[in-house]
């Protein structure tokens, strides 16, 4: 079976997952975007409001920028990467629904073997944790941070599986809070991420 069936098929038993409740009401499901083949995993953290409208992560404000900085190093977003979030639904509060707000434990538990299935079907050669919750979840440490890990390539274990994985800020964070230096060595680590492609 093709690495696109596997992907198709994950997506489909999805699209029928209610386990959470932002599962329960959610507008659209957001499974991934890119190439199946692609050696390098991008993994965000959730779909935001553009996501949610257009099915597809890293397509509002934020993905315009990482595409921006992906072009800058020849980075070819529909070619060279595959791209997925930790949660498939947009996490917000009934109260809030126009407010976005970080994943709860709980719904991570959910969602996360869907993510684990994505990448052992691709099985890249590099998994890029963009952001925080991304970099948190998936090494299982709390308090990590991405300005004592960025820069360098890590070894990442995921369901029993050894991957290699480095950690980026999230475009979201270099668009509103980040500093030049911080803008200006995302772009060398995604030089580095490039090494992979």
């Amino acid at each position: 079976m093709t690495k696109e069936k596997q992907l198709e098929d994950l997506k489909n038993i999805c699209e029928k997952c209610y386990a959470c409740e932002i599962g329960s009401r959610r507008d659209k499901m957001v499974f991934s975007a890119g190439n199946p083949n692609a050696k390098v995993v991008f993994i965000g953290e959730a779909p935001g409001k553009d996501e949610n409208a257009q099915g597809l992560p890293f397509v509002g404000r934020a993905g315009q920028l990482l595409n921006t900085y992906l072009e800058k190093v020849g980075i070819n977003r529909e070619k060279d990467l595959y791209i997925a979030n930790i949660l498939k639904c947009r996490p917000t509060n009934p109260d809030r629904p126009n407010k976005d707000r970080v994943p709860a434990t709980p719904e991570i538990k959910n969602c996360i073997d869907y993510l684990y299935k994505q990448i052992e079907t691709v099985q890249p050669n590099l998994i890029v944790l963009c952001g925080g919750t991304s970099l948190k979840t998936l090494t299982g440490k709390k308090t990590i941070q991405i300005s004592k890990v960025r820069g360098s390539v890590f070894e990442l274990e995921l369901n029993g599986h050894k991957y290699n994985a480095i950690a980026i800020y999230h475009p979201s964070y270099l668009m509103q809070y980040a500093s030049q230096e911080q803008k200006d060595i995302t772009l060398e680590d995604l030089k580095l991420i490039k090494t992979y492609v």
